[in-house]
């Protein structure tokens, strides 16, 4: 922002300069009557990003301060546009009656809106979580924070000391996962986090300040207790975060209540990768849930019940025990159609309460909200209800979790009108009988109305001007109207106010006197009814810790009712689970493959993996098979097991898996400099670091970045590694059919391969997996498929067939359509002498192909 002197601007512009020195980083909204104002360059920013007309104020014509505005009963919509885009947003408003003010209005920001704290429900996502996080890294400590502000959940871990790698690759892990929109750091963790979020600085001086302990005074008792007596004490994450808050906020953070813990030992993790090849949470097309697994298990009804199912499915269980816990649940769901129907039925009228209770802690919910909050703790106590009455001992357990909320529905019920409107100024929306001094007020403001429509009928009777307008204004009151045309006709008992053009104003001592009565009466019972709404925000605070805990009971039934119906819709059975290292599945069928192609039928397939002959399998076979569907699916399969869904087999038995790694496709970093193979080589580094004998590893084509021989014998020795140092069960589809040799050798490494079927020039694929490899991919047959030129398709097969008669290599080249001269075109001794020597008997076909591009290379360097 330019400097300015401050002696030769405004009062008014001398108070914006002063409050925007406290909020360099953000856009500073202030408030000017009826719109908030932006000026200097917070107007040239914001003029650009939400297309608004950039005006000037004050100064010569070439030297005015650039200027721009929205009307403040919309500023939400343009609000979440700059939060959108990553911007800090200070609202400064008006915290006195400008009628009452003595000089310039004062003002000041009551509250600072960023990318991590923004509430509004109108624009943020229903079914997802909108995190901010916190990270302390210092040598080789690391101090993780991360909330979700506008449902008040907390976790945390205390300071945790790992080596570099892993170091990193537990930051990498936590932040890939929760995806923040901003984060509070020090220089130290920039690393970690991509331009896209908005970034907060922190030193060790600022920590110093915060450690005594100021933003205490802005949290909830229960949290407050909560940091006072618990291993969280000295938690510089934690600090920092709730720091930040407490500022941003302006507000006491009564909705965040408790913390828990951030404990990757107690689930099952999947790493960015995993999340993505699987897609877990977003379809690898679509890039939203659309083509997901969270597309197929989402039967949810609430938006609570929405962002607890997405949490579930990114945190797998290890616990056998809680595993069978939710499928109990979701077995007795299940089992009653009518109970299943009628409790979604129910959830569906409850709205988010989770972010009602930021509403409250805000001070920002409306009477039509705290009505639909109202309903909504009527259908939990209908749930309860019902889940008891039910013939099941787990829903019964799960409603005797829901406390009794008829004291908190009747408190809302008493006070606020049925039909309950938004705003909270001029409409009565406080129960008659409530309050007897509200009532009496709002009698007299209405009365006072009446009283002016019947004075307007009387005063045009008696002075027959038919004309005549009572009206009024904030600057001169209550006022006759009368046009010049009928001036003649104004009685001496008028008493002129105001000249205009066409009329004349006027008024009499009735209407003074009236007037008094009116506006003292209406201003009074809006502030009365404010103040006793006020009481009732407050009142309601105390009532945050139980709503929080019956939302969370809430979300769970919602998850466990909508995997019951999943499973219904979707054709899933109960897994068993074993603690066996073992994976067998009858018929199993990829979940999401099956859920976008209901109208195909899907071929199933058995899966055995376990410690012995079967720890792991190398497959074979032609692209479009389907062996990347088949190994996807045993990964599906084990995740929705392992979180307590039901799955897509005949039977299954699973082991429980600790980690699952995934290398599949093609992706550079070339931001980093690092090209395919790199990222791929990377990646399986990772694998072979982290994995244990309880880990399932899912490759696809690992080697295929580099040449033949490279490529293979890379992919050779993993295969050999996993077996002799890792133990994990892994699936390993390669198109190296000189891998299917590995089995000789190493007694746990068996072959697979896709069923292929070939009907003169039509190949079929079977989608089957049987024991026992292939040496055909079915290269020039997918080509054909894929609709490449038959002419290329054609020379591919001569060329293929030439390469296949192990005792004639010589390629004879159609000049018209690749080659200028035969590759055998060479006439120095040495190197028709290195050709002799060749075995052709020894050579594979991928061998042989590898040869003739090498002659093809030393034929050039030799006619050069």
């Amino acid at each position: 922002m330019r400097n300015v002197d401050l002696e030769k601007v405004t009062p008014m512009m001398r108070q914006y300069l002063e409050t925007k020195k406290n909020y360099e980083d953000a856009i500073l909204f202030y408030r000017l009557g009826d719109f908030y104002e932006m000026f200097f360059d917070d107007a040239i920013t914001a003029s650009k990003e939400l297309d608004l007309a950039l005006t000037g104020r004050g100064g010569g014509l070439d030297d005015k301060i650039p200027m721009c505005g929205i009307p403040h009963h919309v500023f939400k919509n343009y609000l979440s546009k700059l939060i959108d885009k990553g911007y800090k947003v200070a609202i400064c408003d008006q915290v006195e009656d400008p009628k009452l003010a003595k000089g310039i209005v004062k003002r000041e920001v009551t509250k600072v809106v960023t990318p991590g704290t923004f509430t509004d429900t109108d624009y943020i996502e229903a079914g997802s979580n909108n995190f901010m996080t916190s990270l302390y890294v210092r040598d080789n400590s690391v101090s993780i924070t991360y909330v979700d502000y506008s449902t008040g959940m907390l976790l945390s871990t205390s300071k945790v000391f790992l080596n570099e790698g892993s170091r990193d690759e537990y930051i990498d892990l936590i932040v890939s996962k929760i995806s923040p929109k901003e984060v509070v750091i020090n220089s130290d963790a920039e690393r970690y986090f991509d331009k896209s979020v908005l970034k907060n600085y922190i030193n060790e001086k600022n920590i110093e300040e915060i450690k005594n302990k100021e933003y205490l005074k802005h949290l909830s008792s229960e949290l407050k207790d909560e940091l006072l007596n618990s291993k969280y004490r000295e938690n510089i994450s934690l600090e920092i975060l709730l720091n930040y808050l407490s500022n941003v906020s302006k507000t006491k953070l009564n909705h965040i209540v408790k913390i828990a813990d951030i404990n990757l030992e107690q689930k099952m993790i999947l790493d960015e990768n995993s999340m993505r090849n699987l897609e877990i949470l977003k379809g690898l097309n679509s890039n939203r849930k659309s083509g997901s697994l969270l597309e197929v298990l989402d039967y949810t009804k609430t938006s609570m019940g929405q962002r607890l199912l997405r949490r579930w499915i990114e945190e797998p269980l290890l616990n056998v025990d809680e595993i069978k816990k939710r499928q109990d649940y979701v077995e007795e769901f299940k089992s009653d159609f009518i109970l299943l129907d009628d409790v979604r039925s129910i959830l569906s009228s409850i709205i988010d309460m989770e972010r009602q209770m930021v509403k409250i802690s805000d001070n920002e919910i409306n009477p039509n909200e705290f009505n639909a909050l109202k309903g909504s703790l009527a259908s939990v106590m209908e749930l309860k209800s019902y889940l008891e009455g039910s013939n099941f001992k787990n829903l019964n357990e799960i409603s005797y979790e829901l406390k009794p909320l008829y004291n908190i529905i009747e408190e809302i019920d008493s006070m606020i009108v049925e039909d309950a409107p938004v705003k909270t100024v001029d409409v009565k929306f406080i129960k008659d009988g409530y309050n007897e001094e509200l009532d009496e007020l709002f009698r007299l403001s209405k009365d006072g109305k009446k009283f002016l429509i019947d004075l307007e009928a009387k005063e045009k009777e008696e002075t027959g001007i038919k004309n005549l307008k009572i009206k009024y204004n904030k600057i001169l009151g209550y006022f006759i109207e009368v046009t010049k045309s009928a001036l003649d006709m104004v009685p001496e008992r008028y008493i002129r106010k105001q000249t205009l053009v066409g009329s004349e104003r006027f008024f009499t001592i009735e209407l003074k006197e009236m007037e008094s009565k009116i506006l003292n009466a209406h201003d009074e019972a809006n502030s009365l009814q404010l103040k006793l709404y006020d009481n009732l925000i407050e009142n309601f605070k105390k009532y945050t810790s139980l709503l929080l805990e019956v939302s969370e009971i809430v979300s769970r039934i919602d998850v466990l009712q909508g995997l019951a119906k999943s499973a219904i819709e979707n054709r899933f059975i109960r897994p068993e689970l074993n603690e066996d290292n073992t994976i067998i599945i009858k018929d199993g069928r990829h979940p999401i493959v099956e859920f976008k192609n209901r109208d195909d039928s899907f071929i199933p397939n058995d899966t055995i993996l376990d410690m012995d002959k079967n720890l792991i399998h190398i497959i074979t076979g032609p692209n479009m098979a389907g062996k990347s569907t088949y190994m996807r699916q045993i990964a599906l399969i084990v995740i929705m097991a392992q979180i307590g869904s039901f799955v897509p087999a005949k039977s299954c038995n699973i082991g429980i898996v600790d980690r699952i790694f995934t290398r599949i496709g093609a992706s550079d970093n070339l931001s980093k400099g690092e090209s395919t193979f790199m990222v791929e080589m990377k990646e399986v580094a990772n694998i072979l670091k982290n994995a244990t004998d309880k880990s399932l590893i899912i490759l696809d084509e690992v080697g295929r970045g580099t040449s033949t021989f490279d490529g293979m014998s890379i992919a050779w020795s993993i295969v050999e590694y996993i077996s002799e140092n890792i133990g994990a069960k892994t699936v390993f589809a390669t198109h190296y059919h000189e891998l299917s040799k590995i089995e000789e050798t190493y007694k746990n490494v068996s072959n697979l391969n896709i069923k292929v079927k070939k009907d003169g020039e039509e190949i079929i694929f079977l989608r089957k997996i049987v024991e026992g490899w292939t040496d055909n991919s079915y290269g020039i047959d997918v080509a054909k498929l894929a609709g490449i030129d038959e002419k290329v398709t054609k020379r591919a097969e001569e060329i293929l067939k030439s390469l296949e008669k192990t005792k004639d290599l010589n390629v004879k080249v159609k000049k018209d359509v690749v080659f200028e001269k035969s590759l055998f075109d060479v006439k120095r001794d040495n190197f028709i002498d290195d050709l002799k020597k060749l075995d052709p008997d020894s050579l594979t076909p991928r061998e042989a192909l590898d040869l003739v591009y090498e002659i093809k290379k030393k034929s050039g360097e030799l006619n050069d």
